[in-house]
């Protein structure tokens, strides 16, 4: 499932996800709303699902989204503000799955550097099925 965990050596608690999953793995939309969840935010609204971005990706369209929120710690410290950047890019038999997420004034530095590493992928050669 997960393919790849990175971290940096200038972000703590910070990590940047890749994952693949086979077929349509429950829809593009029902995976943002998954990960909102994880967040502890609603479900994406219809007008906030027609305003997600898109670009393309090996050959498809990829959909990202960013969305920030305060989660609580375990120890009853004061709530982190947290912050995802993802992108999920159905494929002809699987999907992509890239997320990064951290406390949120760290990632919010990073976005550019994530958006280089996403449009960095590509098929070696003609894709496989």
């Amino acid at each position: 499932m997960r393919l790849a965990t990175f971290f940096t050596n200038t972000l703590k608690d910070a990590e940047c996800t890749v994952s693949v999953l086979a077929g349509e793995a429950g829809g593009v939309i029902p995976n943002l709303n998954r990960w909102r969840a994880q967040m502890g935010l609603a479900p994406l609204t219809e007008e906030e699902t027609l305003r997600l971005a898109s670009f393309d990706l090996l050959g498809s369209q990829a959909t990202y989204m960013e969305c920030m929120a305060a989660l609580s710690q375990a120890d009853g410290q004061p709530a982190n503000e947290q912050m995802l950047l993802g992108v999920i890019c159905p494929l002809e038999t699987e999907t992509l799955f890239i997320k990064m997420t951290g406390p949120a004034e760290s990632i919010i530095k990073e976005k550019d550097n994530f958006m280089s590493f996403v449009e960095s992928f590509h098929f070696e050669g003609a894709p496989t099925s």
